[in-house]
């Protein structure tokens, strides 16, 4: 099962709002909730509601100490050509 919330904290540490896949898996009769994109995330719940919240609450934990970023990253310029001439194609 796939579950998603949204949560992120800007550098200001005011909320902003992402997508995270959630995994979500029964195994003797506990849930888990996993975030893969942040540092493997787990936690545990004893329904799947539980877990799910308890992975947005630990996520939440988790983004308020540390600082979020992006960057931008240019292609290598063969694959660069290579969408060029793809999107030609496209129209």
């Amino acid at each position: 099962m796939i579950a998603a919330f949204s949560n992120a904290v800007t550098e200001t540490g005011s909320f902003e709002y992402m997508e995270y896949p959630v995994i979500v898996e029964q195994k003797n009769s506990i849930w888990r909730a996993i975030i893969p994109a942040l540092a493997g995330l787990s936690v545990e719940g004893a329904s799947r509601n539980e877990a799910v919240h308890n992975a947005q609450q630990a996520a939440k934990a988790y983004l308020s100490k540390v600082q979020v970023t992006a960057i931008e990253v240019d292609l290598p310029i063969s694959k660069s050509i290579f969408l060029k001439a793809l999107a030609r194609v496209a129209l």
